[in-house]
């Protein structure tokens, strides 16, 4: 919708790089931890990036250590309030150089093709789960020879990360 687009517009700058991080997920054996987020999210403000969280109802205890880490991060949700969350995460895919995100809802959300997503996966299959989309990558506890989430490392996905954009 071009009205959101326009309302979302306003919060970006175009002379800024975004990273989306989306640290939850309905069922927790599918949480890859929030300190991996946080280091992922370290190594990235430190390239210039802003960071864009997108938190559920359901990790509010996250969004209270997102805020206090990373105080001028963005949580576009409690910005703008005219459109649903689905509307609204979907329509910030357009201002995002990348997003990161746990296999869930956010990260269905966060498949639209308008930015490359990086899914990690942990217990379920991927191929499953994802979208066939050219720029959507999935990192998956199987490449560590097990189904807990917690196996990838943040050295995988920063890899993952330097091999989409320029960093």
């Amino acid at each position: 919708d071009p009205i959101i687009e326009k309302s979302i517009s306003k919060i970006f700058s175009k002379n800024k790089k975004y990273l989306g991080i989306a640290p939850g997920a309905g069922e927790k054996e599918k949480i890859w931890p929030l300190e991996n987020f946080i280091k992922i999210c370290d190594h990235m403000t430190k390239k210039n990036f802003e960071l864009v969280f997108f938190v559920g109802p359901n990790e509010l205890f996250m969004k209270k250590i997102l805020k206090k880490q990373y105080p001028d991060s963005i949580f576009i949700e409690e910005l703008v309030h005219k459109f649903s969350n689905i509307e609204v995460i979907m329509a910030s895919t357009k201002f995002l150089n990348l997003a990161i995100a746990n296999d869930s809802g956010v990260s269905h959300m966060l498949s639209t093709g308008n930015c490359p997503l990086i899914k990690l996966f942990g217990p379920k299959d991927p191929e499953k789960f994802t979208p066939i989309r050219k720029n959507i990558y999935t990192i998956s506890s199987n490449e560590f020879n097990s189904f807990d989430i917690n196996s990838i490392t943040i050295e995988r996905v920063i890899k993952e990360i330097s091999n989409l954009i320029s960093i």
